[in-house]
């Protein structure tokens, strides 16, 4: 009988990856039958003339020539400082936006797209792609609590669909808070697609006017995200300096002290509403005791001249109802019904003489 050693989430995950498997048999197949006969369309690396892995000799040069401590020593795990601000400036030509712009070292691609759907993806969320995508994209994200949409990334031109980009970019973000959104761009695998400066203008419009709609407000801060927000906190702080315990307890100790009071103010809450429902039922079951019993009471009345008068009613209590909190009596005036408030009532049980 086997026994499985894996966790249950992490039981159908293989070990050999597909498209590396297949890599590995088109190598086979290259030193049996020759380069001239098998075509390697496996994986997508730049190779030389020579058939070859290519690579610029000027890197070459300059990764020989490190001091072998940069080789072994470690790094912040977020990556060197320097090599960060660099990458950032590389990227963005001397054209910085305006924006908040940071930059984090990652175990290669997979691993960036990883970070990017681990730290920005809301467990349940969806992330928007092209219908042309890497398979992987599916795992990283059902490992992470999320899933795949995808968008016809060609129109009928053979041209970057903009309108289908816009339609799901707008439909996605009408159903959750934010978007991420994966544009495999120069290059794009496997089709080869890159998008043109008119593409990408477009795509900066299209998630330009999504920004400016804004998100929900969800600055309210409640006791499971602020537990989250301080482990984290202790996390990641500096194990040279760490944080000193009295700032954790003097945090723990307001939030504890607030959210008392919230309770407190919800407790109040309830208990008024139960007094106002106990003061209502007294009071019906009082007046359904004059059920059957004469009532007089007063009524204003206002004439064509506009000056209001007070005319005396008397009838006969037939019920009591209560419309918004507020109780009255039903009574009965010559087989008319007459809704009576409270305030009017002049006497009940038996009668003096009628006035007017």
């Amino acid at each position: 009988m086997a026994i499985q050693m894996a966790a249950s989430h992490a039981a159908s995950r293989r070990l050999k990856d597909a498209i590396f498997g297949a890599n590995a048999a088109c190598r086979a197949a290259i030193a049996e039958h020759g380069e001239e006969r098998v075509i390697n369309a496996t994986i997508g690396a730049v190779m030389d003339d020579s058939g070859k892995l290519a690579h610029l000799p000027t890197v070459e040069r300059v990764f020989r020539s490190l001091p072998i401590e940069d080789y072994i020593a470690y790094a912040p795990i977020s990556g060197l400082p320097e090599y960060l601000e660099a990458a950032i400036d590389i990227t963005f030509a001397g054209k910085r936006p305006a924006g908040y712009l940071a930059a984090v070292a990652t175990a290669g691609g997979t691993g960036a797209l990883r970070t990017a759907v681990d730290d920005y993806v809301e467990r349940g969320d969806q992330v928007l792609t092209s219908d042309w995508f890497w398979g992987t994209y599916n795992i990283i994200c059902q490992e992470l609590g999320s899933s795949i949409t995808t968008f016809t990334l060609f129109d009928e031109a053979n041209n970057f669909n903009h309108t289908a980009f816009s339609e799901a970019v707008d439909a996605l973000c009408k159903k959750q808070d934010s978007l991420l959104i994966i544009l495999n761009t120069p290059a794009h695998n496997p089709t080869g697609y890159s998008l043109s400066a008119d593409d990408w203008d477009h795509v900066l419009d299209t998630v330009k006017a999504q920004a400016k709609a804004g998100k929900k407000d969800n600055s309210a801060l409640g006791k499971d995200a602020f537990l989250q927000l301080l482990v984290t906190q202790m996390r990641y702080q500096d194990p040279l300096n760490p944080q000193d315990n009295a700032e954790y307890l003097s945090q723990l100790a307001q939030f504890s002290a607030l959210e008392q009071m919230t309770n407190v103010s919800k407790g109040l809450e309830n208990v008024s509403k139960i007094v106002d429902n106990i003061d209502s039922s007294v009071l019906i079951g009082q007046l359904s005791s004059m059920i059957g019993q004469p009532i007089q009471w007063m009524s204003e009345t206002k004439g064509e001249d506009g000056a209001v008068s007070k005319t005396s009613f008397e009838g006969k209590v037939i019920g009591v109802s209560i419309t918004d909190g507020a109780p009255s009596i039903i009574a009965d005036v010559n087989g008319q019904s007459h809704k009576v408030q409270i305030s009017e009532v002049v006497r009940v049980g038996r009668l003096t003489a009628s006035a007017t």
